[in-house]
């Protein structure tokens, strides 16, 4: 669902590797108390892992954005964390920085894949924990008011 793009509803006005806000956004996330969803970016520079804040307890729809290169080749992948552990793992995916990138949560039930994130969250520096785009949240009323004020709607 994600890397499908219409050339038709490009933006011609922002050339490759200008800095663009990326939301992305996971459904059909039903979480515990305990339990938080996070996503892993690797970004040709580095890897960071960005917290996901639930938009719709009725969807599970969780969502968060961060500033990219546009269409620079981005690697993610989803997961559940709790406070001791890796829950849950998404399949690891490829892409292109754009706007908007749409997935539907699908746990992967390989266990060496969850191990593997699981060491690899544990020996990742406090640095490589990030918070979200710096702005307004792209969510509900904002979202719609930051379009409208953007686009003169």
């Amino acid at each position: 669902m994600a890397n499908k793009m219409n050339p038709l509803f490009q933006d011609s006005t922002v050339s490759s590797g200008a800095n663009i806000r990326t939301q992305f956004e996971l459904k059909k996330v039903f979480l515990t108390e305990n339990e938080k969803m996070f996503l892993s970016l690797f970004d040709q520079r580095e890897k960071k892992f960005i917290e996901l804040k639930c938009l719709d307890h009725k969807t599970g729809t969780y969502s968060c954005s961060v500033w990219l290169k546009h269409k620079q080749e981005i690697g993610y992948q989803f997961f559940v964390k709790s406070d001791t552990e890796i829950k849950g793992v998404s399949e690891f995916k490829k892409g292109m920085a754009m706007y908007t990138i749409l997935e539907v949560w699908q746990p992967d039930i390989n266990i060496s894949l969850l191990k593997e994130l699981a060491l690899e969250v544990a020996s990742s520096p406090e640095s490589a924990f990030i918070e979200e785009a710096d702005g307004p949240n792209p969510t509900g009323e904002d979202f719609i008011e930051n379009l409208i004020e953007k686009w003169g709607l």
